[in-house]
């Protein structure tokens, strides 16, 4: 039996450059970040399951979306970087028989549900396929599909560089997009004060 993809959003970094701020809590039309980002993940309008890395259940990121239909997973281990969130948030999926994991931080506050929406329809499509969103500029960025029968090897994965050894090692496929979002990660103060200048 084939489950629901799933969107599995990763929330549970430290922010370290943010110089005391948390980045998920940064507001982005007039809202935390990370809720943000949540509502696009979950207004997709195709049949998914949505979850979110977390530090803990008392954090103050998991209160800005306790009413949204999205499935927290604590991370035991956050500071061991961006794996850890990886492997905590796939070792949680894997059983619900998931044919594809679309994998996403949470600092790119220029994806909208389209984004969402053309990656996961891409998948459908080449079901064996990693798919990979590109901004207009041919770089990559996110979300990125991964279909199940790597999970196995997500769910291995150790430090901050996560699965780009498989980006080398199995068929990969773009879908390229006309604007610049999938790689307009915000991670400093100052790339939130250019953002804004901008955007708001």
């Amino acid at each position: 039996m084939t489950g629901t993809p799933s969107i599995l959003l990763l929330a549970a970094g430290a922010s370290r450059r943010m110089q005391g701020h948390d980045k998920q809590l940064e507001p982005v039309h007039a809202i935390p970040m990370l809720r943000h980002i949540c509502l696009q993940a979950v207004n997709t309008g195709t049949d998914v399951d949505c979850y979110v890395t977390l530090p803990d259940a008392n954090h103050p990121r998991a209160r800005v979306i306790d009413d949204l239909p999205v499935t927290p997973i604590f991370v035991d281990n956050p500071g061991l970087g961006l794996s850890a969130s990886l492997v905590a948030g796939v070792t949680a999926i894997a059983p619900t028989m998931a044919p594809s994991i679309l994998v996403c931080p949470t600092d790119l506050p220029d994806l909208t549900s389209a984004h969402f929406n053309a990656i996961l329809t891409a998948q459908g499509q080449h079901p064996n396929t990693i798919i990979r969103a590109q901004s207009a500029d041919g770089v990559f960025g996110h979300p990125v599909a991964f279909p199940r029968h790597l999970f196995a090897q997500l769910a291995a994965a150790t430090g901050d560089q996560g699965p780009k050894h498989l980006f080398q090692t199995h068929p990969v496929r773009a879908v390229q997009f006309d604007d610049m979002a999938p790689t307009t990660d915000l991670d400093t103060p100052q790339a939130w004060a250019r953002w804004r200048e901008n955007n708001e």
